[in-house]
């Protein structure tokens, strides 16, 4: 874990269409910040993508003993609750650079079975990798865009694990608020709520301050979620994301273009 900022501050000189992208976003989500400011958590991130790079490998090749961080578990309360309704539960969760083995250790630490939204790696050797190290913690790894899968698994009482919070510029995309600005925003977890009844629980793994160690964050159920209101929904879930992102700016994904399109 110790090779993890080094590595980060490596690839803050390297990468620089990334760290350009890092800082625009920044910019625009925190306008306030001077420009010091700005290259600052800029530079903290990408240490913060350093460490997640590692968290991936330890992720996807040791065992769950040879983990050895020690886990904080708030809010699991929230879980069980929307799990007795027998719907199954969306685990809502976003694009922080934890998440790759906040999901591990969140399965590691409750023995829950969880099923996997991602995306499949345009490479079929990189996809077959990723797909089979994921599988060592998920029960199923779910393409991203096979909602049917994702309901089957959600009607057998499952966990389905989802980040919709990526630019989303296609055709059913609607326009809600995120750090100020009206971004595309992927309504489908009102969708997939609505067809399949499943409570929609959100979901942070937040890595602290030690790098070392981990808080897995369960927040109570949304409530009075989906509603009529595509635009209404897609705002509560941004907000409940843009919260977290304000707490620990250095552990969002900010490499991410995720104001493309946006006003």
């Amino acid at each position: 874990m110790s090779l993890g900022p080094p590595l980060g501050s490596l690839l803050y000189r390297l990468v620089s269409r990334r760290r350009q992208v890092a800082k625009s976003n920044i910019e625009r989500a925190f306008p306030d910040k001077t420009p010091s400011e700005v290259e600052a958590l800029a530079r903290f991130h990408f240490q913060s993508l350093g460490i997640m790079a590692m968290e991936m490998l330890i992720t996807w090749w040791k065992r769950s003993d040879q983990i050895p961080a020690k886990i904080d578990i708030t809010g699991l309360e929230n879980l069980d609750q929307a799990l007795s309704q027998g719907k199954g539960v969306l685990l809502l969760s976003a694009h922080f650079t934890s998440l790759e083995i906040g999901g591990a250790l969140l399965q590691r630490e409750t023995q829950k079975i969880i099923h996997g939204m991602y995306r499949p790696h345009e490479n079929p050797v990189i996809e077959l990798a990723m797909k089979k190290a994921r599988q060592r913690w998920f029960a199923t790894m779910i393409p991203r865009d096979n909602v049917k899968q994702m309901l089957r698994s959600l009607r057998k009482g499952a966990i389905v694990w989802y980040a919709p919070d990526q630019a989303y510029g296609g055709r059913n995309s609607i326009q809600a608020p995120f750090f100020g600005h009206n971004v595309a925003t992927n309504p489908g977890t009102s969708r997939i709520s609505k067809l399949s009844g499943a409570p929609v629980v959100p979901y942070f793994p937040i890595r602290k301050s030690n790098s070392l160690d981990y808080e897995l964050r369960l927040l109570p159920a949304i409530e009075n979620f989906p509603s009529d209101d595509l635009t209404l929904d897609a705002t509560k879930i941004n907000l409940l994301i843009e919260n977290i992102a304000r707490q620990y700016p250095e552990q969002y994904y900010w490499v991410h273009r995720r104001f493309k399109y946006s006003d």
